[in-house]
């Protein structure tokens, strides 16, 4: 029953126009970031001192980690996966999709644990654009600039891992999403509760509790947000971000390890789901 409902799910959110155009808003960012600094090279009225500076920045292979610090928590990713996940489970309560799936006879955990299953391919689907269409960017402006691309510096392991860890740490907003829209059961509200809670919660409070200092600032940088920061930095996109603007990345918690992250943000995410999955099993599906 399990393979059954994933491949429903597949097949709807395939379907699904929203999908495509978060992957093409991804892409065409990371196309005009690169070709913007193309355009400042050959402009007279840059210091050649700043030009070099944004070269190196955007070069081979450190525009791979700007590109994929596009889809992060840092920049797009997070408000791409609420918009998404929003649309794909809140909406699905006023097509009666559930209503159906489980009058056929599919169980309730199954449903919900196969759209969740699914849900996961997509910030991988978003991670891997960017990170597909950065590395082709930064391969042409490291040519059309004179330099080199030395795949020794960015083997195809390392591109691995930063994907893994960049979808990794996107998770918790997946799931915390995937909890708000089915206890509101709107799309209007789970988009506003969720994106609420990135930048009011995430933006103010780790910042206020991490200079309070103590157990507040514990709580500070055990936060999601702060936690998948942890990871981004592990990779160098926060460095990388930082390179083209101080405040363009948010500041990383320091004495957090990424194994403590990865953990924490495991742990996030599998009680965000199982609350989901808990109020999912409660709910009239008919009202």
């Amino acid at each position: 029953m399990l393979v059954s409902m994933l491949k429903i799910e597949q097949t709807k959110l395939f379907r699904r126009k929203a999908l495509w155009i978060e992957l093409a808003l991804v892409a065409s960012l990371i196309v005009l970031l690169f070709g913007v600094i193309l355009i400042i090279q050959g402009s007279n009225e840059i210091p050649d001192s700043e030009k070099a500076l944004i070269s190196s920045t955007l070069s081979w292979p450190n525009g791979i980690k700007v590109a994929l610090a596009v889809s992060s928590n840092q920049m797009l990713g997070a408000l791409l996966i609420i918009v998404l996940v929003s649309m794909v489970v809140a909406q699905e309560y006023t097509w009666q999709t559930y209503t159906l799936a489980v009058r056929a006879g599919a169980p309730r955990f199954t449903v919900v644990i196969s759209k969740f299953v699914i849900l996961i391919v997509t910030v991988f689907l978003i991670v891997m654009t960017a990170l597909v269409v950065g590395t082709v960017m930064t391969g042409l402006l490291t040519v059309a600039t004179g330099g080199q691309i030395d795949l020794s510096r960015y083997t195809i392991g390392d591109a691995l891992f930063s994907m893994l860890t960049t979808a990794y740490s996107l998770l918790p907003y997946l799931a915390l999403t995937f909890l708000i829209a089915v206890i509101t059961r709107s799309l209007p509200a789970s988009i506003g509760v969720a994106i609420g809670y990135v930048f009011i919660v995430e933006g103010i409070l780790p910042g206020l509790l991490m200079f309070l200092g103590g157990l507040p600032g514990q709580i500070g940088m055990m936060m999601p947000g702060q936690l998948a920061s942890v990871l981004v930095n592990a990779n160098g996109q926060s460095a990388a971000l930082q390179s083209l603007g101080e405040s363009a990345a948010p500041p990383v918690p320091y004495g957090v390890d990424p194994i403590v992250a990865v953990v924490g943000i495991g742990l996030y995410t599998v009680i965000f789901l199982a609350v989901a999955v808990i109020q999912f099993q409660k709910q009239d599906l008919t009202s």
